[in-house]
């Protein structure tokens, strides 16, 4: 299950032009149960974010990032498995 979601800092939307300031894209980790962080060469935290026609890494401090809030459908699905 996906926890954050991050989205581009206007200051930094021209280098990932594909991306909208506006919009929060899930992030997600290299594979499934990866709980380690991804460093770049200049040993700068790497972010993997979902988006519609794929993924994009991207440094995380180019990135505002949220605890994803919980939809209706997932507070749905949580219910049906605790009855």
């Amino acid at each position: 299950m996906v926890n954050f979601q991050g989205r581009i800092r206007p200051e930094f939307w021209h280098l990932y032009e594909d991306l909208q300031p506006d919009v929060w894209y899930d992030i997600e980790p290299l594979w499934t149960g990866s709980t380690t962080r991804r460093l770049d060469m200049a040993d700068k935290r790497v972010a993997r974010l979902k988006t519609p026609w794929g993924h994009t890494s991207l440094r995380a401090e180019y990135l505002d990032i949220r605890k994803r809030p919980r939809g209706r459908a997932e507070m749905e699905s949580s219910a049906e498995q605790i009855t």
